[in-house]
């Protein structure tokens, strides 16, 4: 019954959500082609800044001809107060999104990243996990995971729609400029097509050159319309799983008193190796935001071992960077602040790292390969001491 009731009220709530903001419709407006529904003011927002099309059907839309849905603002208030009657009467269904599907008396404590589903403990012992029990972790795991790549993706779209806005400023500018353009060359077609056709004139020579000089300017002042309205980003198809070095220092401020910098400890699995440096002095120079001060303690980050590429860098809670990473050169990835990263005087630094795919398998390539050329190499050393071994055991001749 609790599964029924939870099913239910998310599948109401889903018909009676915006097209646009995918939130319960508020003062609902109908696209009169398609009958999709939209809030008041996401549809006008969208006709006004980015498209006279309607968002569902691509129809060409108008604000004044969408149709208000008063019966739908009603339908939406009387659903919530339904939906707020049987939560009184089944007080239990509220939480019924804590509790297994399957085990319905066990409460969801795990996330199995493979079938990306809550499971109980029960489950995570069922054959169903039996070949990726790995990828099961604890909810707050998970969460944390989850949050941190959702962190990512609202970074990208947040720069995304800025791109797309500067997009549609420039394309406004060129539709006005051009309207504007077209006008004047317009005038000037209808009178140089009647002075041409008609009778000859000293007034109409003088007309006739007065328009070819005003034809003359116009060719040399003619608006070039900006066509890279948009600037297509490069796909870089980064893996989803981030590496997550942390690095520790004690005694913090006494190491770094009178000194320009430190150098943490270098770490890394499957072939990296990375150095996090502590430092008032910018390896690059001046900031590319031009605000780096003198007393600002940078975090840099180096690639010792590993393949040279471009990396995503996420240092602490700072958004995402895509940055260029050789090997042995600092690469800044951002501010250090003392007051949030010292406790106790132990300083702790968080980076996550992510590289492409096609980088992590040359990556793994190239270290298995220096990984049998290692065990080679020891094989043949140790030849000839197990050669002796073996001779030294042979019974001696009587």
């Amino acid at each position: 019954m609790n599964n029924v009731l939870v099913t239910s009220k998310a599948n109401l709530f889903r018909l009676l959500q915006c097209e646009i903001c995918l939130e319960s419709v508020q003062d609902a407006r109908l696209c009169p082609q398609c009958s999709r529904f939209f809030c008041d003011k996401c549809i006008h927002g969208w006709i006004t800044t980015r498209s006279s099309s309607c968002p569902s059907c691509r129809a060409v839309l108008r604000y004044d001809t969408l149709v208000k849905g008063c019966s739908i603002n009603e339908m939406q208030e009387s659903i919530t107060l339904l939906v707020s009657s049987l939560e009184k009467h089944y007080p239990e269904a509220a939480t019924a999104n804590n509790y297994c599907e399957r085990h319905e008396k066990l409460q969801v404590n795990l996330f199995c990243y493979s079938c990306e589903m809550n499971v109980c403990a029960k489950c995570w012992f069922s054959e169903d996990h039996a070949d990726h029990k790995e990828r099961v972790v604890p909810l707050d795991e998970a969460y944390e995971h989850y949050r941190q790549n959702m962190r990512m993706a609202l970074a990208w779209v947040d720069g995304r729609m800025q791109l797309i806005d500067q997009g549609l400023s420039k394309v406004t500018k060129n539709q006005l400029q051009l309207s504007r353009e077209r006008e004047n060359i317009e005038k000037l077609r209808k009178k140089s097509v009647a002075l041409v056709a008609g009778e000859a004139s000293p007034a109409t020579l003088i007309n006739i050159v007065n328009i070819d000089r005003r034809i003359t300017e116009l060719r040399s002042t003619q608006y070039q319309p900006e066509t890279e309205t948009i600037r297509i980003e490069h796909r870089r198809n980064f893996m989803l799983e981030s590496t997550v070095l942390i690095f520790r220092r004690t005694d913090f401020h006494k190491t770094i008193q009178g000194k320009d910098s430190y150098e943490s400890n270098a770490k890394g699995p499957h072939g990296f190796v990375w150095k996090c440096t502590i430092t008032t002095v910018d390896p690059e120079g001046e900031g590319d935001d031009g605000d780096a001060e003198d007393d600002d303690i940078l975090s840099c980050l180096t690639l010792i071992e590993g393949k040279p590429s471009e990396y995503s860098v996420t240092f602490e809670n700072e958004p995402e960077r895509v940055q260029r990473f050789e090997l042995n050169k600092p690469v800044r990835i951002g501010q250090f602040d003392p007051a949030r990263h010292v406790d106790n005087d132990t300083q702790q630094v968080t980076v996550r790292i992510r590289q492409t795919y096609a980088d992590r398998i040359q990556q793994l390539q190239a270290h298995i390969a220096r990984l049998e050329q290692e065990c080679a190499d020891q094989k043949s050393y140790n030849k000839p001491l197990l050669s002796d071994c073996e001779k030294s055991m042979e019974p001696s001749a009587s």
